[in-house]
């Protein structure tokens, strides 16, 4: 947190992060058959949010923190060997974005 407070965020990065809740939260209800194409829209999603970024300073650095986070969890859903595995992981992709409103707002 910055000083106790939550970071500040554009609205464009709000949007781009709720899509991602989306994604993820309509995986986690349907328990997709291929996880291959949930990685593929979080990776999507990962991108969007990148590109249309316009944040600065201190904020767009802590948002950074917490991006690189997802990436990373993305990256391990992505390689996932099993649907087991993707599952657990996707878990853990899921606890990743809960943070985001933990850590940052409008």
């Amino acid at each position: 947190l910055n000083n106790g407070a939550k970071w500040k965020i554009d609205s464009v990065t709000a949007i781009n992060a709720g899509l991602l809740k989306t994604i993820v939260s309509e995986a986690m209800a349907n328990k997709p058959a291929s996880y291959a194409e949930t990685a593929a829209k979080l990776q999507d999603g990962l991108n969007k949010l990148i590109k249309e970024c316009k944040m600065s300073g201190a904020d767009h650095d802590a948002l950074h923190h917490w991006l690189e986070r997802m990436i990373e969890k993305t990256k391990e859903f992505k390689n996932a060997g099993s649907a087991g595995s993707a599952e657990t992981i996707l878990t853990g992709v899921e606890q990743q974005l809960n943070l985001f409103d933990q850590y940052f707002e409008l």
